[in-house]
């Protein structure tokens, strides 16, 4: 071969490197491009900025404040906790609950309940659902200072952070650097002032008696209003601190490796799932909250349903299957109300499934200036056929990840280039 030959293919080799080199950097470029995306989401996510000790002292120090201004006028609502409560049967006549009723009727009607402040019912809850044997803590405390082995449920006024916006949209979080329910007091004073204009009752039944409590007793649909809210706003904060609790037992290791906040943002995922079934489970192992949590949600279902059911046009007034049935199924969308709905009637068949008479438990406790109990008149296969009477549309998909689809998408472009630039180098060769 001549020494022309020979120099045209030497330079025809260099050309085809110096393409190869070219089509690498470009295929290498969107990885650059796709790193710095992701380090500046990762810079603008304000739960990794500062120190933990920097973070911990400022949610601390709102905490401290919060505490001092009357949790934000949380401290105004005071719960009532049986005492006595009436193993379910049944075979249970009206003339054998007449007795029961009249057994009690001497009594002082506090006696049948612990009435619990604000803050007393919180750390009540907290202790009833987070220590167990095995368990991660070993006690619960309400705006007080993080210490190992204890959870701490904090009430915090976002105006008193340097930054508001730390505590997100959402009502209540779990940060696991901190250990830590961090709540929004203006939200879950939202929530508890919505649930204050509940005008009437859609599952349970009140049953009292006046006087000497007569064999025939007296029976409304809660017509006591103040007793049904106040119901169910303490069933509300049972899941909602519940929810989070559960984050905290079942999820603290994903917490810590991500540095990010656990919360429902309307993406129901598996996590999600896990932290509302840890409420289920953990509630019906304390006879004290059991004895309503169930019946208060199908309340809470019905409520829900209905609500939603107008707003798409219906004029349904109750949900009777045997007369009064839906014309069509709810078809939930992805928004957060319609998630909220889906995801108690997916507790409340949880809870079903391992405890058939759930919705029947029966307890005592003052009615005005009466005594009565409180009970659900609606079956499982009441629940069962609500079920069949909702469309779940895009909830139960979603993801806790912050990476931006832009990153996804530049990753992938970026191996499929690499992937071409290859092949093509080796076919060259």
């Amino acid at each position: 071969m001549s020494s022309e030959g020979s120099a045209s293919v030497t330079n025809e080799k260099v050309d085809h490197r110096n393409v190869g080199r070219a089509l690498s950097f470009v295929a290498f470029l969107p990885i650059l491009l796709a790193a710095v995306a992701a380090a500046l989401a990762l810079a603008n996510n304000d739960t990794l900025k500062g120190s933990k000790r920097d973070r911990v002292m400022s949610l601390r120090y709102a905490a401290t404040l919060t505490a001092a201004g009357n949790l934000g006028g949380l401290d105004r609502y005071a719960f009532l906790v049986p005492r006595v409560i009436i193993p379910f049967r049944k075979e249970f006549t009206v003339g054998e609950l007449t007795d029961i009723l009249q057994t009690y009727s001497n009594v002082a009607l506090e006696t049948l309940v612990d009435k619990y402040s604000f803050r007393d019912f919180m750390t009540f809850l907290g202790n009833s659902l987070a220590i167990f044997p095995g368990g991660a803590f070993d006690s619960v405390e309400i705006n007080a200072d993080p210490k190992p082995d204890r959870l701490s449920i904090w009430f915090i006024d976002p105006t008193t952070l340097d930054d508001p916006r730390k505590l997100g949209n959402s009502t209540c979080s779990y940060l696991g650097f901190a250990d830590a329910v961090v709540c929004n007091t203006a939200l879950v004073s939202e929530a508890l002032a919505e649930i204050a204009k509940i005008d009437r009752s859609h599952s349970l039944g009140l049953h009292y008696c006046d006087g000497q409590c007569p064999n025939s007793f007296k029976m409304n649909l809660l017509g006591k209003l103040d007793d049904l809210r106040s119901m169910r706003q303490q069933n509300f904060l049972i899941w909602l601190i519940g929810h989070e609790i559960g984050h905290a037992v079942k999820h603290r290791n994903w917490a810590l490796q991500s540095q990010q906040p656990l919360h429902f943002f309307g993406r129901y995922d598996s996590r999600e799932a896990e932290a509302d079934h840890f409420v289920g489970d953990r509630v019906e192992r304390v006879p004290a909250l059991k004895a309503s949590f169930a019946a208060l949600l199908l309340e809470d279902v019905d409520h829900r349903f209905l609500m939603l059911y107008r707003e798409h046009g219906g004029s349904l007034e109750m949900i009777v299957p045997a007369k009064n049935r839906p014309e069509k199924p709810l078809v939930l969308d992805s928004g957060p109300r319609s998630a909220l709905l889906m995801r108690a009637l997916s507790m409340i068949t949880t809870i079903l499934d391992k405890n058939p008479n759930a919705l029947g438990e029966i307890y005592l406790r003052p009615i005005g200036t009466s005594l009565g109990f409180v009970s659900s008149f609606k079956s499982r296969e009441y629940v069962d056929f609500v079920n069949t009477k909702v469309e779940h549309i895009g909830l139960t998909s979603g993801s806790h990840s912050s990476t931006k689809w832009y990153v996804v998408l530049l990753t992938v472009v970026s191996i499929a280039g690499c992937f071409l630039t290859l092949r093509r180098e080796v076919y060259k060769s």
